[in-house]
C-alpha cells in the first residue's frame, strides 16, 4: 500500500509538472501573436473614440494642446496626430500603428517579467532593419538637434492583462561611439471613453551630456550666464514671475549641463476632451 501510494503521488506530480509547463508555453505569445492581441486590445479601445483633443503640462515647454483623429488602416484602429509635429509618445498615442506591430513581430525576445508589481511581457529589439523600417534613428536625431547615432537596442514593457505600455528603453550610439540611454516611464494610467492613456510620461536621458562636444557645452552655459544677466537688469516683478515660472528648469538645465544629473522631462496630461 505504502509503494502504491509513493508512485500515485510521484504520478501526480508529474502530471501537475506537465499541466503548468503547457500553461506557461501557451501563456507566452509568439511575436506575432503578441502583435494580433495589442491590435485587438487598441481597435476595443477606440471604439468609443473618433477624435480627442488632449493638453499637457511640459516642464521645459508649458501647457499645449494637440488633436488626434481616429483612422482605420489594414482593418486597425489608429490614432494620429493632427499635427505631425504633436509627439505620438504622449500617453503612449502610438495605438494600431504598422510601428507599433514592426516593432513586436521584430523582437528578438519576449520574456515574462515583474515590473512594479505587475505582470508584464519584455519586448527586446536590437534588429537594425526593424529600427531602418521604422525610421526610429531618423526621429532621435531629429529631436537631438541632426546628431547622428545609431539605436542599438530598444526595450519595451506591456502589460500582459491591458496590454498597456509601462515601460520604454533605447540605448543609442553617435559616431564617435559614445553610448547613451532613454527611459520612458508611462504612469497612473485614466480611462476616457474606454480609451486608457497615461497621464503621467517621465523621460530620463542617461549620458547625453557625453554627446555634446566640448565646445557645445561651453557655449550652452554661456547663454544661460548671458540669461542669468538679462533677468538680473529686468523690473523685480518681471523678474520675480519669470523665475517662479522657469527657475527651478533653468537651475536643473544648468545641473544637467554641469553633469550633475540626468536628463530628466515630465509630462502631465492635464485635460481630454473625447470626441470634440
Amino acid at each position: 500500500m505504502k509503494k502504491q501510494l509513493q508512485y500515485l503521488l510521484i504520478c501526480t506530480i508529474l502530471l501537475l509538472g506537465t499541466a503548468l509547463l503547457s500553461t506557461t508555453a501557451l501563456a507566452q505569445p509568439s511575436p506575432s501573436q503578441l502583435a494580433d492581441q495589442v491590435e485587438q486590445a487598441n481597435n476595443e479601445y477606440l471604439r468609443n473614440i473618433e477624435r480627442v483633443a488632449i493638453t499637457v503640462e511640459h516642464d521645459f515647454i508649458g501647457s499645449t494642446t494637440s488633436y488626434y483623429t481616429k483612422d482605420t488602416v489594414d482593418g486597425r484602429a489608429v490614432l494620429l496626430p493632427e499635427d505631425e509635429d504633436d509627439s505620438e509618445i504622449i500617453g503612449h498615442m502610438g495605438f494600431g500603428t504598422a510601428e507599433t506591430r514592426r516593432f513586436i513581430t521584430g523582437a528578438s525576445s519576449i520574456t515574462s517579467e515583474n515590473l512594479n508589481g505587475r505582470s508584464v511581457y519584455k519586448i527586446f529589439v536590437d534588429d537594425p532593419e526593424v529600427f531602418e523600417e521604422m525610421q526610429m534613428e531618423e526621429g532621435f536625431e531629429q529631436d537631438f538637434e541632426d546628431e547622428e547615432m545609431d539605436v542599438k537596442s530598444a526595450t519595451v514593457w506591456m502589460g500582459q492583462d491591458d496590454y498597456l505600455v509601462y515601460k520604454m528603453e533605447y540605448v543609442m550610439e553617435n559616431q564617435e561611439g559614445t553610448s547613451f540611454s532613454m527611459n520612458i516611464h508611462m504612469d497612473d494610467y485614466d480611462t476616457f471613453n474606454g480609451m486608457p492613456l497615461a497621464m503621467t510620461t517621465r523621460m530620463e536621458v542617461e549620458g547625453w551630456q557625453d554627446m555634446m562636444p566640448e565646445e557645445d557645452q561651453a557655449e550652452a552655459m554661456a547663454a544661460m550666464e548671458e540669461m542669468m544677466k538679462e533677468l538680473e537688469d529686468m523690473p523685480p516683478a518681471q523678474r520675480d514671475m519669470i523665475m517662479e515660472q522657469m527657475g527651478p528648469q533653468m537651475e536643473q538645465y544648468k545641473r544637467m549641463m554641469e553633469g550633475e544629473e540626468s536628463t530628466v522631462m515630465t509630462l502631465t496630461i492635464t485635460n481630454v476632451l473625447v470626441n470634440p
